[in-house]
């Protein structure tokens, strides 16, 4: 077990058990369906929201609760929460992948709360396990509470509460024209009945008390209140059970959002009960051991192993369906998708054609949807070509070029291929008078957005991950022997401007940002401030514009310009004033989100240039320098089992090195690939795979299995005094493993020269 003073990482099932229950700051797990998704922290507090369209529905509030009340003594306290942190045994969470469960042990009695999201619809289930441990019977009061978000309009004279006695429901509609959305209906169903329930905060709690002393605890029994005219609802249960020792009973509860009373009825008996509940956790558990099955490592860093096998995936996995959790952002899901589409083929391509719904007829794309965010960013298309390329090597699944879609500005559809090359070709076309290309509202830099809001300033970083982008696409052309003319064009527009990179964006031995629209450079050293950025540095490696020699001196400047102790900052120095040619990056207090912050993302794509020059001793080194455990940064407050989006930079004087959001990050998918594709080295080819590690010095061996083009390699890696890979037995030329259709089983040794 890997344990830290949070918790520990158990062995071989991927969870994380979190044992200091008030850490510097909740811990959360997110869970999610196709439909809904929810934010769990340690006491599995966090709400649940449902996806209609583009329109996002809060069904479940922040307040999930248990109560256990003592009816000889009349004692009460929460085994979940432990307001009054009592003394308790035993308290800790399981952070599973799907779940989460809550474990309180107090006065003989041990409680077990789970928290899951079923595969399908926009539903939340929760199991309460009661057990006697002591040597006596117990008379016991059980308390469960749901805060529930009802209301969708602010006419709260539209909504009222029902009690449903025969079914064990507590039923919560919303009903008036004027709603954007027909999901009304909000349902608890309990299986088994209780006796008494309260259907609002107010009457659980009562008006002038907390949630750690329910006013309704004080009483024989709750008051069965229904309600109208209330702008917040909630689910108050109580049962009364006695339990003998080493007896226990469990509660099952069913959460969900649907359009009227029938839908309810029928959703809520669909779920309803302990073996819908074994069910849906045995799904989500499927899904995990189909995840795993793909790729495995067992490298000699426990940490990386867990997070590759698991988390990195689980991060991932959140991205592609769900974006950055507040819209679906064109670049995040793509990138994500990139990550993700050795999975599962067919949802990747539906997430694929789903975001290329959202490019415009010219070849740019909306910035985000659901709702959508139309600031002019003109990034979007440089991760078209990527992602194709990455579903295409991993599939060989051809008939995604031919898949006709439409516009977001357009009914006219066209097939992937045209959306590629449209995209590629909007890139090309937006040059400005340096022959760069334009910055729009911003790039991957969300923040530096006021850039080129006049159409005339121009992006080193946009127009390095230009070069980028047309290198996949021509790549993707020869593959399916398009128009050479054509090809040989994007390559000559490419040579161009990487020319136009060179002469007007490399300036005293690094790459400044950009010029604004008034022509001044931003991220040079004529800038007041922000003089140098992380980005351009790394894209410069990644898009073959320095390679060799020239790759690695542009890093050594990353090294000495914009290290610190736990990563290395998006730019230096931070901006201490507005600053009108850069936008809101420069509104930022210095050291947070892109203003001189670690921000992990960027780090990402520095340990994959690391790998492209070859370092692997630099690649694993920023891996484990933005890792929780960083011992140089040791109370930054981040999750174990999940990358944060940023560390604040050291020029935070107020929070240095806080991680204060998680999850929400591209970093994940970055760093899969970059421990998969390149620390490990395994990469698909269409047919073949590709093997060609970046280790770091002191790794000696590793392990993987890799599930590929329906065949299963067991790849061992070995160091020796040079590269080679003995496949089946016998030595093979370079490091293209032999095509296999017919779903074999392989032996792959690969031996890393020192």
């Amino acid at each position: 077990m890997m344990k830290s003073k949070t918790g520990y990482f158990v062995d071989g099932t991927g969870e994380y058990v979190i044992t200091d229950m008030y850490p510097k700051r909740p811990l959360k797990n997110y869970l999610w369906n196709e439909d809904a998704y929810a934010s769990v922290d340690q006491f599995c507090f966090g709400n649940a929201v449902a996806s209609i369209g583009e329109i996002r529905r809060p069904f479940a509030g922040a307040e999930r609760l248990v109560y256990i009340k003592d009816e000889k003594s009349g004692a009460f306290y929460s085994p979940n929460r432990n307001y009054k942190q009592e003394p308790f045994d035993e308290y800790y969470c399981h952070v599973g992948v799907g779940y989460s469960k809550v474990v309180g042990v107090y006065k003989n009695i041990r409680t077990e709360y789970c928290y899951l999201m079923p595969p399908t619809d926009k539903m939340e289930m929760i199991r309460v396990t009661v057990r006697n441990e002591g040597k006596e019977k117990r008379k016991l009061s059980v308390y469960t509470y749901n805060a529930l978000e009802v209301n969708i309009t602010e006419h709260i004279g539209s909504g009222w509460s029902k009690y449903y006695a025969d079914k064990a429901l507590l039923l919560f509609e919303h009903h008036i024209f004027e709603a954007k959305h027909d999901y009304a209906t909000v349902f608890v169903k309990s299986n088994i009945k209780p006796d008494s329930f309260e259907s609002t905060p107010n009457a659980f709690k009562g008006i002038y008390n907390g949630f750690e002393n329910p006013v309704g605890l004080s009483k024989p029994h709750l008051d069965n209140t229904e309600s109208t005219f209330e702008f917040d609802y909630g689910a108050a249960f109580r049962y009364e059970i006695e339990l003998s020792p080493s007896e226990e009973k469990n509660i099952v509860l069913t959460i969900g959002t649907v359009r009227n009373k029938e839908e309810a009825f029928a959703l809520s008996e669909k779920y309803v009960g302990e073996k819908a509940f074994d069910l849906a956790m045995a799904q989500q558990k499927q899904v995990l051991s189909s995840y795993k099955d793909v790729m495995t490592i067992e490298s000699p860093d426990d940490y990386v192993n867990v997070m590759a096998n698991v988390w990195l995936k689980r991060q991932v996995g959140f991205g592609k369906t769900w974006g950055r959790g507040l819209g679906k952002g064109f670049r995040d899901v793509m990138q994500d998708t990139s990550a993700f589409v050795s999975f599962d083929h067919a949802l990747a391509k539906l997430r694929i054609l789903d975001a290329l719904r959202h490019q415009y007829f010219n070849g740019n794309a909306i910035r985000m949807w659901e709702p959508d965010f139309k600031h002019p960013y003109m990034d979007m298309p440089a991760w078209i070509a990527a992602t194709v390329l990455a579903y295409l090597k991993e599939t060989n699944d051809f008939t995604l070029l031919d898949e006709k879609v439409g516009y977001l500005d357009s009914d006219e559809k066209e097939t992937v291929l045209v959306h590629t090359i449209k995209g590629c070709n909007f890139l090309l076309d937006s040059l400005g008078k340096h022959g760069l290309v334009l910055w729009g509202g911003g790039d991957w830099n969300d923040s530096v957005n006021n850039v080129g809001m006049r159409g005339i300033g121009e992006s080193v970083w946009l127009s390095i991950a230009t070069v980028k982008a047309v290198k996949e696409t021509a790549e993707l052309l020869e593959k399916i022997g398009y128009d050479k003319t054509y090809i040989d064009g994007l390559y000559k527009k490419s040579d161009a401007l990487t020319e136009n990179i060179l002469k007007h964006g490399y300036k005293d031995g690094y790459f400044i940002y950009g010029y604004n629209d008034d022509g001044e450079i931003v991220g040079g050293q004529e800038s007041e401030e922000g003089k140098i950025y992380l980005n351009p540095q790394t894209w410069a490696v990644l898009a073959g514009i320095f390679t060799g020699e020239k790759g690695i001196e542009i890093m050594d400047f990353v090294e000495r310009e914009l290290r610190c102790d736990y990563g290395y900052v998006v730019c230096r120095p931070a901006y201490t004033k507005p600053t009108l040619g850069v936008g809101r990056s420069s509104c930022f207090y210095p050291g947070s989100f892109e203003n001189a912050s670690v921000y992990n993302h960027g780090v990402a794509f520095k340990l994959v240039a690391d790998c492209v020059n070859g370092c692997g001793d630099r690649a694993y080194e920023t891996f484990k320098m933005i890792c929780y455990d960083n011992p140089k940064n040791p109370d930054s407050g981040a999750e174990p089992y999940a990358f944060s989006n940023m560390y604040l930079g050291p020029e935070c004087d107020l929070r240095k090195g806080d991680a204060p959001l998680s999850w929400i990050t591209g970093t994940a998918g970055w760093l899969y690939r970059g421990i998969t594709e390149y620390i490990m080295g395994l990469k698909a080819e269409y047919t073949r795979l590709r093997i060609a590690p970046c280790f770091p010095s002191h790794w000696e061996t590793a392990k993987v299995k890799r599930t590929f083009n329906g065949c299963t390699y067991h790849i061992e890696y070995r160091r020796a005094e040079e590269n080679y890979i003995v496949y089946d037995g016998a030595r093979i030329d370079g490091n293209l493993l032999p095509e296999d259709t017919q779903g074999n089983t392989h032996t792959v040794t690969v031996y890393v020269a020192r």
